[in-house]
């Protein structure tokens, strides 16, 4: 790696992958999606750029959360493919450090779930666990399990 040239990049955490390994068992990556938005020409350009944390490198991302606005320190490795794609070239950018420039706060990080999915899902929860009169019993041996 002493011959490779080590790059940085600066963008927005968008998603972190799950591990991932080989059949063997003997090559672990997680990849994290940064976000970096251009302004160019008046226009903003959305760009998602794709690092892989390999092996012991995935540690690194154990206080990462989606939202941060981080710098990654990378090196790009390439190699030729074989078989069924033999005559084209691989890129990977391979993570070697990470570094938090802005925490996000739970408000700024955008989530899956919108907030109306959330709503009904309380709304239907609640309606399902309708209250119990206080003093009755709810098992059917007419005991109660209190402590009291």
């Amino acid at each position: 790696m002493s011959d490779s040239k080590i790059f940085d990049f600066e963008g927005i955490v968008y998603r972190i992958g799950d591990e991932w390994s080989n059949d063997s068992k003997t090559f672990f990556k997680r990849s994290l999606i940064l976000l970096q938005v251009s302004d160019y020409n008046g226009k903003k350009y959305e760009n998602y750029i794709e690092f892989d944390f390999i092996n012991e490198g995935m540690h690194l991302l154990a206080p990462i959360r989606e939202g941060n606005k981080v710098n990654v320190r990378f090196v790009l490795n390439g190699r030729l493919g074989k078989d069924k794609y033999e005559g084209r070239a691989f890129t990977t950018l391979k993570a070697i450090n990470i570094e938090i420039l802005e925490a996000s706060t739970p408000q700024q990080v955008q989530t899956s779930i919108k907030a109306d999915e959330v709503h009904t899902a309380v709304e239907n929860f609640v309606a399902d666990k309708q209250p119990v009169p206080f003093g009755s019993d709810d098992n059917s041996d007419g005991t109660n399990d209190l402590p009291f």
